[in-house]
C-alpha cells in the first residue's frame, strides 16, 4: 500500500514540478534536484515504515523468547517477521532481515 501511495504522490509531484519549471523557466538542474529530493523522501518514508514494523516485531518476538525458547526459536522469529511484513504490506528487505536476525540471536544469548 505504501509503495502505491508513494507512486501516486510521485506522479502528481512530477506533473506539478514540470508545470512550474516550464512556467517560471527553471532549468534541468532544478528538475534534477526535485527528483533527487523526492527519491530521498520516498526512501525515508519506506525506511521509517520498516523501522516501525521492526520495533513492533521486536516487542512480540521478545515475548515469544520469554515464554519458551526451543531449538526452532530463530526460525520461528524470522517466519514471524515475514508474517509481520505481509500483515503491514511492507517489504522485508535484506537490511531488515539482517537486523531482525541479529536481534533474535542476541535474545538467544541473553537467555
Amino acid at each position: 500500500k505504501i509503495r502505491a501511495a508513494i507512486a501516486s504522490a510521485s506522479a502528481v509531484l512530477e506533473d506539478r514540478a514540470t508545470s512550474v519549471a516550464k512556467r517560471v523557466h527553471l532549468g534541468e538542474g532544478w528538475s534534477a534536484r526535485i527528483v533527487s529530493c523526492r527519491i530521498a523522501a520516498e526512501k525515508h518514508v519506506v525506511r521509517s515504515n520498516v523501522d516501525a514494523m521492526l520495533a513492533m516485531w521486536e516487542a512480540e518476538v521478545q515475548v515469544l523468547a520469554e515464554t519458551g525458547r526451543d531449538c526452532f526459536f530463530l526460525q520461528d522469529a524470522l517466519v514471524h517477521l515475514v508474517r509481520f511484513g505481509e500483515r503491514y504490506n511492507i517489504e522485508v528487505d535484506r537490511a531488515a532481515l539482517d537486523r531482525a536476525k541479529q536481534f533474535a540471536i542476541e535474545l538467544l544469548w541473553i537467555g
